[in-house]
């Protein structure tokens, strides 16, 4: 297995050589990791999209292609445009939100779920452009398909960690009704979802993560917030949310009023 490091900006050694330390546990501990892949440690955000737009622009160039623009978050492994895997993150965001080495193991473990399960579904090819409604239900399944290989690894208490941190985080942040926040929200429910599902975690762990859960669906005060975080099929049946079929129907059935249209 070839694990490829990069830096970017005025990375701070001990931040780098952890998040390094961690991604090659994880490689080495997930079954079907990448035998090839690349990890991008930067300093700021800015840091984060100067490498990835070379990248892109890089790729677009080699294969003729026009503008592609990509999100930028704290932790983000990406296949689509590469001929292998890759994880970038940046310093600044991730310390502004994960405080424990459980909570840092979370995020990458998750992360390496995602390098792995591209690897492993053939999905190191260039994404041609999709239906909205299949970019939703795309997403969600990479996230809940990412978690449930972190939570296989052995992550499970880092994966609880990390999920409680960021559900917690989710209480002082504004409500914004948006395409954005509702594709967002639906990540966190995939992710949420792989969790309860596995039989790995320690029952303490899952009623921790659901009390938390259930006070982060309360505290949304609009009812298109409401209806999505507490849907039944979340609580009742955790296992439909590695089903497509099931989100296809279960996304297009929740999208009104969030300023998306799938037609």
């Amino acid at each position: 297995m070839t694990f490829k490091v990069s830096t970017v900006g005025d990375i701070s050694p001990k931040f780098r050589d952890l998040t390094v330390e961690i991604f090659d546990n994880v490689s080495r501990s997930m079954r079907g990791f990448p035998p090839e892949c690349y990890l991008f440690v930067c300093k700021t955000d800015e840091d984060c999209l100067k490498i990835k737009s070379q990248r892109i622009n890089d790729f677009t160039k080699n294969h003729g292609l026009g503008y592609i623009r990509l999100p930028n978050v704290v932790g983000l492994a990406e296949a689509a445009l590469y001929d292998s895997p890759e994880v970038v993150v940046y310093e600044y965001g991730v310390k502004s939100f994960l405080r424990t080495l459980e909570d840092y193991e979370g995020l990458y473990s998750h992360e390496g779920g995602h390098l792995t399960y591209y690897f492993n579904n053939n999905l190191l090819s260039v994404r041609k452009a999709m239906p909205l409604l299949t970019f939703c239900v795309d997403r969600v399944k990479e996230d809940y398909e990412a978690e449930k290989k972190a939570i296989e690894a052995d992550y499970y208490t880092a994966c609880f960690s990390r999920q409680y941190t960021t559900i917690v985080n989710q209480f002082r942040m504004p409500e914004v009704i948006s395409p954005i926040s509702f594709m967002d929200k639906l990540s966190l429910m995939g992710v949420h979802a792989a969790f309860m599902k596995s039989e790995k975690p320690k029952i303490e762990q899952k009623q921790k993560i659901q009390r938390a859960w259930n006070v982060f669906s309360r505290v949304n005060k609009s009812e298109i917030s409401k209806s999505l975080l507490q849907s039944d099929e979340l609580k009742e049946s955790p296992g439909l949310f590695g089903d497509e079929r099931f989100f296809k129907d279960f996304i297009f059935r929740k999208h009104y009023g969030w300023n998306i249209s799938f037609r």
